[in-house]
């Protein structure tokens, strides 16, 4: 991930909460990249509880399965 990954600022109105919103669903989005989908490597790399990441992942509508399809 780099500086370019990362969601612009809205100076006009600046919410906290939907910019970390947008930056959890691309770093979710990225870490599944890095482990092919595996919900287990993704969970023990970034020391989150797998149900936890499960859940995030449900939130954001992100599925393992066709992350680990796109590579």
């Amino acid at each position: 991930m780099t500086d370019a990954d990362l969601p612009e600022l809205n100076r006009e109105n600046p919410d906290l909460r939907a910019t970390r919103q947008e930056f959890e669903k691309i770093y979710l989005t990225e870490l599944l990249k890095t482990f092919n989908g595996q919900v287990d490597r993704a969970s023990k790399a970034s020391r989150m509880d797998r149900q936890v990441l499960l859940s995030k992942l449900k939130q954001y509508g992100i599925s393992p399965e066709s992350i680990s399809t796109e590579l």
